[in-house]
C-alpha cells in the first residue's frame, strides 16, 4: 500500500499507517479497543498498547481501557505501568 491509501476493514476508515479516522465514526475509540484486545491476545503487546492509548486518548472517562492497557504493561512486564493504569481505571469507577 502506499502512503495515504486506505481500505475499509471493520466498516472503519483506516489509513496505512494504522491510524482510524475518527472524524468519520464516533464510536472508533471502541474499534481502537477491541483491536488492542486483539493484539494483546496474539501476544502483540505494544501495538495493543498503542491502540489502548489511543483509546484513552479518545476518551479518557472509560475505566475499561486503562484496565486493558494494564494488562497488556503486565504482559511486557512493566509493573509500574500496569499498577499506574489499575489505579486510574478503579477511581474512573472500575
Amino acid at each position: 500500500m502506499s502512503v495515504g491509501s486506505k481500505t475499509k476493514p471493520m466498516n472503519f476508515e483506516m489509513y496505512s499507517d494504522g491510524k482510524i479516522n475518527t472524524w468519520l465514526n464516533p464510536v472508533v475509540k471502541h474499534a481502537y479497543n477491541s483491536r488492542g484486545i486483539a493484539y494483546l491476545q496474539k501476544g502483540e503487546h505494544s501495538k495493543a498498547i498503542t491502540d489502548f492509548t489511543e483509546a484513552i486518548q479518545l476518551d479518557s472517562t472509560q475505566p475499561i481501557f486503562y484496565e486493558c492497557r494494564a494488562r497488556a504493561h503486565r504482559a511486557i512486564g512493566d509493573e509500574a505501568s500496569a499498577a499506574s493504569d489499575e489505579k486510574e481505571a478503579y477511581e474512573l469507577g472500575s
